[in-house]
């Protein structure tokens, strides 16, 4: 019985077909909808623990230690995505934390210090917004292979905002001890 060719090229072509590189990116975004409700971490140790016990299956433990990299990798984008929205709150907390404190307070008031830590602030804060921004017009792939870099760039700006909420409680603490002071002119 002849083995006809035929059959077997245009099999390979329609196949050839649904892997475009575009059709790629759709399905990793329809992944990553699905996924961001399941908790990866079990899943991570199930597909290592198979990769471990199937080591005589030809390629299951390379498959299986390629699936759990890519969750690992899931995982860590959706921490990342966890980061920003605590990051969004804790500058929320800083602004709200500032404007209590230097609200009713003239510029021309402010010493030199808190002058130059609401300087400090301001630049973090158009970083932050501008992190964000660029964050959220990227793709789900873009996110997924770049997220040392996001969180890298995540856990600098909250160990600034952080700092400058420390020192804004400070200040604050500070505030109501000069506000009950009694004001003596010097001349």
């Amino acid at each position: 019985m002849p083995l006809y060719s035929k059959p077997i090229r245009q099999t390979s072509k329609k196949l050839l077909a649904k892997l475009k590189p575009v059709w790629l990116g759709k399905g990793i975004r329809c992944i990553g909808r699905g996924v961001s409700h399941i908790p990866l971490g079990p899943v991570i140790t199930a597909v290592q623990t198979t990769g471990n016990v199937g080591s005589a299956v030809p390629y299951l433990q390379g498959m299986s230690s390629l699936v759990a990299l890519i969750l690992q990798r899931a995982d860590a984008v959706k921490r990342n995505r966890e980061e920003c929205k605590d990051l969004a709150r804790l500058a929320e907390r800083v602004m709200s934390a500032m404007v209590e404190v230097i609200g009713d307070v003239p510029e021309d008031e402010l010493d030199g210090k808190t002058t130059k830590h609401i300087a400090e602030l301001k630049k973090d804060m158009n970083e932050i917004v501008e992190i964000m921004e660029r964050l959220k017009g990227k793709s789900v792939l873009r996110r997924f292979l770049r997220k040392d870099k996001h969180s890298d760039a995540l856990a600098k700006h909250k160990q600034g905002l952080t700092y400058a909420l420390v020192i804004f409680q400070k200040v604050a603490r500070l505030r109501p001890r000069e506000a009950n002071a009694t004001y003596v002119p010097v001349e």
